[in-house]
């Protein structure tokens, strides 16, 4: 997602459509402690959530990414017309905590932090550009 509204972002318009949903935020770093720890199970066939457990409006996702990277004159336009198929993307993380004690740790805003970070630590360049 956050490539995408970089993408996005970097046109240039006046403003940005954002069509409306509702997705779970779970950071990389989240993600690869909860597979390590599903790796030790010893079950071949375990069939677990990692994820957060938590939602997030599409708005909150922006605001906070947009907050984050100081992005303060964006001109984002909310598109209603077009909503999402699937409204809510949320992921039941119940089974990740009885079985694997795992819960995401990375707040929102640090995973984003983070993940801005390492972007513009790593530029992506266009293949033969």
């Amino acid at each position: 997602m956050i490539d995408q509204l970089g993408k996005e972002f970097g046109r240039d318009e006046e403003s940005v459509p954002v069509y409306i949903g509702y997705s779970s935020g779970l950071g990389c770093d989240d993600f690869i402690d909860g597979l390590l720890a599903a790796s030790t199970t010893g079950d071949q066939h375990l069939v677990i959530n990692i994820c957060a457990g938590q939602g997030y409006s599409i708005r909150e996702i922006l605001d906070t990414l947009l907050r984050v990277d100081g992005f303060d004159n964006a001109d984002v336009q909310y598109d209603l017309s077009k909503p999402s198929t699937i409204p809510v993307r949320l992921m039941d993380n119940a089974k990740a905590k009885t079985v694997l004690n795992f819960e995401a740790r990375v707040p929102l805003e640090e995973g984003f932090r983070r993940t801005l970070a390492w972007y513009r630590a790593h530029p992506f360049v266009e293949p033969g550009a």
